[in-house]
């Protein structure tokens, strides 16, 4: 029983003393803005206006239910509480004031970066900051924590803290002999990344823009605000946003009402974020958009198609305030060499009007194929579309034939490809000459080619056959599309001459009898060559047992003296 007590009773004591290092009392944002003098902030029962003075400064009325509590002038960055609520003036764009109303909350937003003893005399660095022991007392330390810009001391009692930027210093125990046990806790940095995003990448000159600014990022933010600019000088409703409590995704939506015509644009998001300690960060992002001309004229083709038809649209638009009389000119290529055709209309558009014009292609290869811009003309003006692509899928069955003369007959191979990407039924016969039947193989084939397969057929005719024909294939798509291809001829000339092997062997074994030949010769000598031989080997045998003799009876004699 008293076990199961002095247990709950830990729990109930340490969690908490555990869990406060991390958590911390900061001044989140409820309410943000960017607001001019006809405008107000609200929270609560609170309301804030502000007028700028200048660059640097605004002049800042506080109401607490409609009754004005206070009127200063707030420079950037300048803060006043009132009750539970902290005004801040962030920053001044034009003749906004951005202003963030925050209250005291509980956010986790410290984590430990590590431990160190600190004894009397030591330096510790971490990050940018280097820490040294100067005195201690029974109960304190006064520790000094300097960088390249600040040195400042600051004495410490036990699990007392210390702020620096995003560096926090808790001193955990003192020991008045010499000794603190620090722990260091950081505020990690924002890495926000932003991007601007609009529905469409070219726009009519009378088109509304939408434009979609995001954010993201792994770490909370305290506010973000967002001021959107363009280098044309043209209105975007809203220009500005501030958002509070920023985390994961967030977007801010705006709409550019005109651009002016045929011209090339820059948007630009500009992001200033302040974290939950009021650390300031910024980002930027940017995207190019076109607008089109007065008229203007665009192609629209499929990406990919498996059809023997193709619909090509061009769409015109009139931006102008005058009804147009427009020349529409396009090029559309009309058979396999790929021969152009020229197409011609002369249409009239209404203001603000529109008009469609399509007509059918004829794509006889697979593949790719670019479609020239089309364009239109209109009072010494022109504007053209877009170059378009579009890739040709289907099967395409391709024949290469070869042969060889062997002797009295004649070895015909056909090699049959499918080179598309698409698969294929396919028949394939093959025109035999007269008078040189068919005595092995088969000259007829039919079955499925998947993209990228083929087949190999082979066969032997009797006889040296002088020409062959070339050989058929009629194949069939999925669509029940049927098409033909033909494979090359073979005159005399193309035949490929065998190599007798036979003669080969013939020449192979000549040359050997030869070199058998030539090594007996070396080695063919009279009875007279060979006397003299054993002769000379005689003497040079007898010559050295002579010397050994010699040299045995030396060495006797000398010893026996």
């Amino acid at each position: 029983m008293d076990i199961k007590i002095i247990i709950c009773f830990t729990i109930l004591i340490f969690l908490p003393l555990a869990s406060a290092d991390s958590i911390n009392d900061v001044w989140a944002a409820q309410s943000s803005g960017f607001i001019r003098v006809n405008d107000s902030l609200t929270y609560e029962k609170f309301l804030v206006k502000a007028k700028p003075v200048d660059d640097e400064k605004a002049s800042v009325t506080v109401y607490k239910d409609q009754i004005k509590i206070s009127q200063q002038d707030f420079s950037v960055n300048d803060f006043r509480e009132y009750g539970n609520i902290r005004v801040t003036l962030l920053g001044i764009k034009e003749d906004y004031s951005w202003i963030a109303i925050s209250k005291l909350e509980n956010r986790d937003i410290w984590k430990s970066s590590g431990s160190k003893v600190l004894k009397w005399g030591e330096e510790y660095i971490i990050g940018n900051y280097t820490i040294s022991a100067d005195t201690f007392t029974s109960d304190s330390v006064s520790l000094v924590i300097s960088n390249t810009t600040m040195t400042e001391t600051k004495v410490f009692e036990k699990n007392s803290t210390g702020d620096y930027g995003n560096l926090r210093i808790l001193a955990r125990d003192i020991n008045p002999d010499g000794f603190v046990e620090l722990e260091f806790l950081t505020c990690p940095s924002p890495v926000i990344e932003a991007g601007i995003f609009t529905d469409k990448e070219e726009y009519a000159p009378d088109e509304l823009v939408q434009v979609t600014v995001n954010l993201s990022g792994d770490n909370a933010l305290n506010i973000a605000g967002i001021v959107l600019e363009n280098n044309a000088d043209v209105q975007m409703q809203p220009s500005m946003a501030s958002l509070v409590n920023v985390s994961g995704m967030r977007s801010f939506s705006s709409r550019i009402a005109q651009f002016p015509a045929n011209s090339s644009s820059i948007i630009t998001a500009s992001v200033e974020m302040r974290d939950y300690l009021n650390n300031g960060y910024m980002t930027t992002a940017s995207k190019v958009i076109r607008t089109l001309p007065v008229v203007s004229i665009r192609k629209i083709v499929p990406t990919d198609t498996d059809e023997k038809n193709v619909t090509v649209e061009l769409l015109l638009h009139n931006a102008g305030s005058t009804e147009e009389s427009v020349s529409v000119y396009d090029t559309v290529y009309e058979n396999e060499t790929l021969d152009q055709k020229h197409l011609t209309w002369l249409i009239k558009i209404k203001p603000g009007g529109s008009a469609n014009i399509s007509y059918i292609a004829l794509p006889q290869k697979i593949g790719q194929y670019v479609f020239p811009p089309a364009v239109a003309k209109w009072k010494n003006q022109s504007s053209a579309s877009k170059e378009m692509t579009m890739t040709v899928h289907g099967p395409l069955i391709e024949i290469t034939k070869s042969a060889v003369k062997k002797n009295t007959r004649t070895d015909v191979k056909l090699l049959v490809s499918n080179t598309g990407d698409r698969p294929a039924l396919v028949n394939v016969s093959d025109e035999i000459p007269g008078g040189y039947p068919v005595i092995d193989g088969v000259s007829d084939w039919s079955g499925l080619l998947e993209g990228g397969e083929n087949t190999t057929l082979t066969y032997s005719l009797e006889g040296n056959a002088e020409t062959l024909p070339a050989a058929l294939a009629i194949y069939r798509d999925i669509r029940g599309v049927f098409k033909q291809a033909r494979s090359n001829t073979i005159e005399r000339a193309d035949y490929k001459e065998p190599v007798d092997t036979n003669t080969v062997e013939q020449n192979t074994s000549k040359n050997n009898d030869n070199n058998m030949k030539n090594n007996k010769q070396q080695i063919n000598a009279g009875p007279t060559e060979m006397l003299s031989f054993m002769v000379v080997s005689f003497m040079a045998i007898a010559g050295i047992i002579s010397s050994v003799a010699m040299a045995a009876y030396i060495s006797i004699r000398s010893k026996k003296r």
